[in-house]
């Protein structure tokens, strides 16, 4: 991949992609059993209808919580891509790991969509001094639509 970045990439349906699928690097180097580790990925709707990000579940965690503190519904507009724990963007807290994991390490992560359905990928741990979603490089949504109308 482009610049070294870990993420997973994988389509859901037809219309939507999640990218980039990553867990940041633990400060000091090593998430330990009961940990909380932030997840970063970006999701890109080319349909125009709109879908949400309803569930993220797996083996490897006891939850997932939104940067509020609540259960997971991220909207993901049509034509459009939502970044997932980048600045001013909704955030995702995997819950009390069920072990420790360190850099290029993945646990398993099922998203589960109210339109485009479920996807499991093997979101990896980072590489120290790595920035989630620093390189995701793909086409914007909305460009492809404007060209088409």
């Amino acid at each position: 991949m482009a610049g070294g970045n870990a993420g997973v990439d994988e389509t859901v349906g037809t219309d939507l992609k999640v990218l980039d699928v990553e867990i940041e690097y633990p400060a000091d180097g090593r998430y330990e059993a009961g940990d909380d580790a932030s997840l970063y990925l970006a999701i890109s709707n080319t349909a125009s209808s709109p879908d949400t990000l309803v569930d993220v579940t797996g083996p490897g965690f006891a939850d997932v919580r939104d940067g509020e503190g609540s259960d997971v519904s991220i909207p993901v507009p049509g034509n459009d891509t939502v970044f997932v724990g980048a600045e001013d963007e909704p955030a995702l807290t995997l819950v009390d790991l069920a072990r420790p994991l360190r850099s290029s390490e993945s646990v398993p992560v099922t998203l589960v969509f109210d339109r485009a359905g479920t996807v499991t990928v093997h979101a990896v741990v980072d590489a120290e001094g790595q920035r989630p979603l620093s390189d995701v490089d793909f086409p914007d949504p909305a460009d492809g639509a404007a060209d088409r109308g």
